[in-house]
């Protein structure tokens, strides 16, 4: 049976992470693996390239009405998606929950608390040169 891996991104707009990730999930084994996208704010333009390669990808609204509302209404988005989530989280189960960057880390980290997920990862994909730079000793 393969394990199922949720992968938690805010959106699927082009971005390096975005970028990445549809780049390297058609890659993965699907005997091996079971694969889902969460995007938190609407799939964005690239999720069509997950779609061609059958990977699942859902989101509780549009990009559209993420990007025409204001700030009051995201709240209740976000809330809205943190409850879709943790449903989702409770009847999919998956094996993995893999959040990317820190506002899915957030969202995805507190849906996964009240669903009692306990595999959990979080990765930051970056070019920053800044970081480079620093060292820890």
């Amino acid at each position: 049976m393969p394990i199922s891996i949720l992968y938690i991104v805010g959106n699927l707009d082009i971005g390096g992470t975005e970028c990445h990730i549809v780049r390297l999930l058609p890659l993965l084994d699907r005997r091996k693996f079971n694969i889902t996208v969460f995007c938190i704010l609407g799939e964005g333009t690239l999720s069509y390239v997950l779609k061609n390669n059958d990977i699942q990808v859902s989101s509780p609204i549009s990009s559209a009405i993420w990007n025409r509302s204001g700030i009051n209404q995201k709240i209740i988005i976000l809330i809205n998606s943190i409850i879709v989530l943790i449903k989702y989280l409770n009847k999919n189960r998956p094996d993995i929950v893999h959040y990317f960057l820190p506002f899915p880390y957030i969202v995805g980290g507190l849906a996964s608390l009240f669903s009692g997920v306990i595999k959990q990862r979080m990765s930051r994909r970056s070019k920053n040169k800044a970081s480079r730079r620093l060292t820890i000793t």
